[in-house]
């Protein structure tokens, strides 16, 4: 984050992230929470990883253990950002969800979109199963706009969603 303070668990990506987040993502135990597991190959990874930093539609960040320690326990990022309608859907996984990272990233994040993106929404998709992930969400200040039936196929089973928004009151 071009604002990060000593205090912030976020982090911008760098090479050296690459080996864990490859790790991560072919982990089932880890994705089921937020989407359909596939096995990607480190070649796929490797072109995702090059190509994310080039992307004008997304911002990702590490999710730090705490502020003095740049180990990740998980990514959070703006992707689809639409600047003509001050938009982007907020992405979120953390791999060690009880140490309870989730509501922090997600703050700092969404400040960041707010105060320096200048966006005006942030929203997002959630399995409606997923009650931990929706006490978070709600905790953020997010609200449920939507709900979608059968919406995606999870191991084999549509699932249901809920589309959550935040808006900045503010601008």
């Amino acid at each position: 984050m071009e604002n990060e303070t000593k205090n912030s668990i976020l982090r911008r990506l760098n090479k050296n992230d690459k080996e864990i987040l490859y790790k991560w993502i072919n982990n089932r135990e880890l994705r089921k929470y937020s989407s359909s597991y596939q096995q990607i190959s480190w070649d796929e990874h490797c072109t995702w990883f090059d190509n994310i930093q080039k992307d004008k539609t997304t911002e990702i960040f590490g999710v730090k253990r705490n502020p003095e320690n740049n180990d990740l326990v998980g990514t959070c990022q703006l992707t689809n950002i639409q600047q003509n309608h001050k938009r982007a859907e907020l992405l979120i996984r953390v791999w060690e969800p009880e140490l309870g990272y989730g509501t922090t990233a997600i703050k700092e994040l969404v400040d960041y979109a707010f105060f320096c993106l200048q966006l005006h929404k942030i929203y997002l998709h959630v399995f409606a199963w997923n009650a931990r992930a929706i006490h978070v969400y709600e905790k953020c200040g997010f609200k449920k706009e939507g709900f979608l039936k059968d919406d995606v196929i999870v191991d084999g089973k549509y699932t249901d969603q809920y589309i959550m928004a935040k808006i900045n009151n503010l601008d």
